[in-house]
């Protein structure tokens, strides 16, 4: 199958970014984290090559999609990833919002993932659910998604020297 790069999701570019920072500079990569107990700064190293990829609990069907039920309401909603491309039009949409007004940024994102509500897959119908979803059910979403995005595992824990464990996540 062709690559398509409006179709990559975030973990596609991530890994791409990782590989491109790995071939140019070497697996070897540096970062400084604060001791919690003498608030020092120390140094750590991170080998690239031996990240490894999320462990996902939940696998999507063969279009990409997520069948979940939500907690509060219980109904059955089908739910797909944004692509980074999807992701980045959803951010610039925004950019110019009137200054003093919130952007419906979350109700935005959350018309573009939801792909069904109890089979209902029409637009508007899942646009009126959103205005109504209860709070809790719009976190699961989200935190169910995020759960289930496929990528690299950039959280690591380290050794302080003082002994206290320093669990943080590999940024560039």
């Amino acid at each position: 199958p062709e690559l398509k790069v409006e179709e990559l999701l975030e973990g596609d570019v991530q890994a791409i970014l990782i590989f491109l920072r790995n071939t140019s500079f070497g697996s070897d990569y540096t970062m400084t984290l604060i001791d919690p107990k003498t608030s020092k700064p120390f140094n750590v190293d991170v080998i690239l090559d031996q990240l490894k990829i999320k462990q996902l609990e939940i696998q999507p069907d063969v279009n990409g999609h997520y069948v979940t039920t939500l907690p509060k309401s219980g109904d059955i909603v089908k739910l797909k990833l944004l692509s980074y491309h999807e992701n980045i039009e959803v951010n610039e949409s925004f950019s110019n919002y009137p200054v003093g007004r919130i952007a419906p940024l979350i109700t935005t994102k959350l018309l573009k993932q939801i792909v069904t509500i109890n089979d209902n897959e029409d637009k508007n119908f899942i646009s009126q659910y959103i205005t109504l979803m209860p709070i809790a059910d719009s976190k699961f979403i989200r935190n169910f998604l995020n759960q289930n995005q496929p990528g690299l595992d950039l959280k690591q824990s380290f050794k302080a020297p003082s002994g206290e464990i320093v669990e943080t996540e590999i940024n560039f």
